[in-house]
């Protein structure tokens, strides 16, 4: 079993955690506010003073925070990089873009390694252990990390650093226009089905 790092319990970390805890695994937890740690610790993993020591003497380390707090989260003395030791793996399940991931990369310690393993499906999945990783990164990462993200559900491994967040924007696009293409027919229906004006119905 493993030491996990998991830094950020919102919706979706808040219902990840759990499987990794039933897994058998170590899990040392962090997030912004009090009560979601507490709601963690309750369950079962350990409470972390803040990003850093989360990381420390973890195999590896999860972020799942919110786009906007990844700088804060990850950089800076308090931050999961300084905290990770040589050898292990930080796989960043936040939904962000290549930019990002790539200020990320350039700031990782040496001997560190990084993934980008992006998350397809909501809360209900991340409950039921049915999400889709997507994972890019070096082969060797890859390989450490998949066996305990694949708890989250399935692991698709699509290419080197970058790959993860390239396909999750690509499905994003994908997902808008469907949903952009049912509302304009769901509308279309209910203006057929509505009978002109001035005319009675009999």
């Amino acid at each position: 079993m493993a030491t996990v790092g998991f830094v950020g319990l919102g919706d979706m970390g808040s219902r990840m955690v759990p499987h990794l805890l039933r897994a058998g695994h170590t899990v040392r937890v962090c997030d912004l506010l009090p009560e979601r740690t507490a709601g963690a610790v309750a369950q079962g993993a350990i409470e972390s003073a803040d990003p850093a020591d989360a990381a420390r003497g973890a195999d590896l380390v999860i972020s799942a925070v919110m786009s906007a707090d990844i700088p804060a989260a990850h950089l800076g003395p308090a931050g999961i990089l300084s905290g990770l030791r040589p050898g292990v793996v930080l796989a960043m399940l936040s939904t962000t873009t290549p930019a990002v991931l790539q200020l990320i990369s350039a700031a990782m310690p040496e001997g560190t390694r990084l993934l980008d393993a992006t998350l397809v499906g909501g809360v209900r999945y991340a409950a039921e252990a049915g999400l889709t990783v997507l994972l890019g990164g070096g082969d060797d990462a890859v390989a450490a990390a998949e066996p305990i993200l694949a708890e989250f559900g399935e692991v698709v491994r699509v290419g080197p650093l970058g790959s993860g967040v390239a396909y999750k924007l690509i499905t994003n696009v994908v997902v808008m226009a469907a949903e952009a293409g049912l509302r304009g027919a769901a509308a279309h229906l209910r203006s057929r089905a509505q009978p002109p004006v001035g005319r009675r119905r009999g």
